[in-house]
This record gives structure tokens, sequence and C-alpha cells, in this order.
């Protein structure tokens, strides 16, 4: 996948796009902070191989399915509300669906990643931080900041 060789780990999208790196100053950190230290950390099993058809959107998107996915709905949400401007996927009727992508650049790999993921699932996942992922000006991603979920 084209954005994991920009530095974007494996991961589920708790909120993008969000607040410009310019931009994320003391006051938006300690915000998620907060946020997410309300959270008790919890066991995820990625048990299920899914796909999104291309659409208006984009080519379509290959996944894997969390369960349980109302952890990181909820941490959507509740981050979110604290940063109204900054809609899941810049679309406030966006349904959220928790997903790991796994592919979403290159359509023509699309059945053998779905494949391959088919061969690798199910397996469990204790998660215990959220990490803050910010863009630097030559395209490459970092984590800037992780926070450790509470209880």
């Amino acid at each position: 996948m084209a954005v994991a060789r920009l530095g974007v780990p494996a991961h589920v999208t708790i909120l993008s796009p969000f607040v410009d790196s310019a931009r994320l100053d003391r006051r938006v950190v300690a915000r998620i902070g907060e946020i997410v230290a309300r959270v008790p950390a919890f066991d995820v099993e990625l048990a299920a191989v899914r796909r999104w058809p291309a659409s208006d959107l984009g080519p379509g998107v290959v996944w894997l399915e969390p369960r349980p996915g109302q952890p990181f709905v909820a941490l959507t949400r509740a981050i979110w509300a604290a940063f109204p401007d900054h809609p899941p996927y810049g679309r406030e009727d966006d349904e959220l669906e928790a997903h790991l992508t796994l592919a979403i650049d290159d359509p023509a790999r699309f059945d053998a990643v779905e494949a391959e993921a088919w061969r690798l699932v199910p397996f469990h996942r204790r998660v215990t931080i959220v990490a803050l992922l910010v863009e630097d000006l030559d395209g490459r991603w970092r984590t800037r900041r992780r926070f450790p979920l509470g209880g």
C-alpha cells in the first residue's frame, strides 16, 4: 500500500481528517489526552476481511473488521464532539464503521490482498493506545504522540 511506504502504520482510524499539523497546539493535544484517558483499554478480534466497492469516494477498500467495533466508534464520536469542525472522513453524514484498512490505493491488488488476509485471520490484540499521526511537509507520516487508554 502506498500510504504504508509513506510511514502510515496499520491502524484503525479514529478521526481523519483532523487538525492541520501546523495547528496542533498544546490545547489540542491535551484535549485528546483527556478524552482517551477516560476510555479503558480493550481487547479486539480481527476476524473478518471485508471490502467496500469503488464509488465516487474512491477505488474501494479491503479491510479487517474489528470485533467489537463499538469502542473505536465511541472514541471517534468523543473526539469528533470535542473537535466538531473535523467530521470523520470530512462527511458529517458518514456512517461510522470501525475498520483496519489493508488496501485502498491499488484496486489491481485487492483480490490478492483479500486472499492473503483470510489466511491471517482471526487474531487478537489488546488496544492500549491512540496514536496521533501527522503528515510532514514532504508527505511522510509520523507518530507525533501516543496517548494511553485509561482504566
